[in-house]
């Protein structure tokens, strides 16, 4: 062999083994580690525990030397399906490691009990790591409303109370009464009303913060609506489905999308007495009571709001201008006073009414509550008991006496099947065929 050949020679196999060399070396290279979750803890303090309604903390070290590309939350429950959740958190890729602090909110309508919570780290390689926990949502401790403002039964027999705490739910078989959780929030509720004279059953609440249709979760404030304020206290409605919302600066009048504001009232009512009660007869007359002017009648029709009538102690039978409550029956008005009850039968101000007071057979003339039942009683609740007047004779109900939850009977109801529901501040009592049940709060 020339000497030229053995330099060939020589030159490739220092060219293998130069490539073997750097074979080696590229083998003994080690690969990027996979991403790693650690020290994940759920709740304040790692406590794995939260209240409904309330925000849950995640927190976890993250590292991923092949740069974070996204991180994912998922929690489930194996015993609901009422509340999930699924997040995806991108704000830190590129990232090779981040403290990760996440407040997931738990929602009111969430079922109690044990969830499982799955959070994963994904790196821009392509790789993975997750890490696991369990955590308990715990019902809110809700104490008890101390004031019932309203009170309203359903065609389908759903009973609700307005409360200073909110709107509740009055649950017969369980014997409880639950919060209102879902939907808008108002607190607290100052009044509710039920829609019967239309076709339309609606459920509305007034508060400080304006009006609520329940049924459409719809709040009305001066913002969007001709209210005159914020303050609803009392509503009517008509058969042509119009609502009418006392406040306190006066009646405003929705009629569809369109809104009729009736300011000060007839005399300047509204500016010097606030409105009581409210109603509206078939006949679309609505009678709008005070505390101190008596009532105001008018009617609203397709040219608007018509003159006013006040019905008050100079040109009428009632004995005071203070009225508590209105109840209407078709185009019959009964009133109730501190002074006694008083029936209306006509549209005439001064002819067609009957006066009824403790002489008569009321337990006590303090009236503030009045509703007809299905045999066409008409009860009376006032501030000592209750009393049924069948057209001719008088019955009363004392707490003392017969059982009934408080002689202060706030508000009275009717159920489909002709039950008398009484309601106040120590919950409801019902009478069905003569016996009544109480159901303290």
């Amino acid at each position: 062999m020339n000497f030229r050949n053995k330099l060939n020679v020589i030159g490739a196999i220092c060219m293998i083994a130069l490539i073997c060399v750097s074979c080696k070396e590229d083998k003994n290279e080690a690969p990027i580690p996979k991403p790693q979750i650690t020290n994940l803890e759920l709740g304040i303090d790692n406590s794995a525990t939260i209240l409904k309604g309330n925000d849950l903390l995640v927190k976890a070290e993250i590292s991923a030397e092949g740069s974070i590309d996204r991180i994912s939350i998922e929690i489930r429950s194996e015993s609901s399906t009422v509340w999930s959740f699924d997040s995806v958190y991108s704000a830190f890729s590129g990232q090779l490691s981040v403290s990760f602090e996440s407040l997931i909110a738990i929602p009111l309508n969430a079922d109690t009990g044990l969830y499982a919570l799955k959070i994963t780290v994904f790196d821009l390689e392509g790789d993975s790591d997750e890490a696991t926990g369990n955590f308990q949502i715990q019902a809110l401790d809700i104490p008890s409303f101390d004031n019932v403002n309203g009170f309203a039964i359903t065609s389908s027999g759903v009973k609700y109370l307005a409360t200073n705490l909110g709107l509740y739910i009055f649950d017969e078989d369980n014997d409880t009464y639950n919060l209102v959780e879902d939907g808008v929030q108002i607190v607290p509720v100052n009044s509710i009303a039920l829609s019967k004279l239309s076709s339309v059953e609606e459920l509305w609440l007034g508060s400080d913060e304006g009006a609520l249709n329940l049924n459409t979760q719809t709040q009305y404030q001066t913002t969007n609506s001709g209210l005159h304020n914020n303050d609803v206290s009392h509503f009517s409605f008509d058969v042509n489905d119009r609502v009418f919302f006392g406040t306190t600066e006066g009646v405003s009048i929705k009629d569809a999308n369109e809104w009729i504001m009736r300011n000060i009232g007839k005399d300047s009512i509204y500016v010097k007495h606030s409105i009581s009660s409210m109603g509206t007869a078939t006949n679309g007359y609505t009678y709008v009571a005070t505390s101190g002017g008596g009532v105001e009648r008018f009617k609203y029709d397709v040219d608007g709001v018509s003159g006013a009538t006040i019905f008050d102690e100079d040109w009428t039978q009632l004995k005071t201008n203070f009225v508590n409550t209105v109840y209407i029956y078709d185009t019959i008005q009964v009133y109730g006073t501190p002074e006694g009850a008083a029936i209306h039968y006509s549209h005439l101000t001064k002819w067609d009414w009957d006066t009824y007071t403790v002489a008569d057979g009321l337990i006590h003339d303090n009236v503030i509550s009045i509703v007809k039942d299905h045999n066409d009683n008409l009860w009376f609740g006032t501030i000592e008991g209750l009393s049924m007047y069948d057209g001719t004779n008088w019955t009363s109900y004392t707490e003392e006496a017969d059982g009934i939850i408080s002689n202060n009977i706030k508000y009275l109801e009717v159920d489909s099947d002709g039950s008398v529901w009484i309601a106040c501040d120590d919950g409801l009592s019902k009478f069905s065929n003569n016996q009544w049940v109480n159901f303290p709060k």
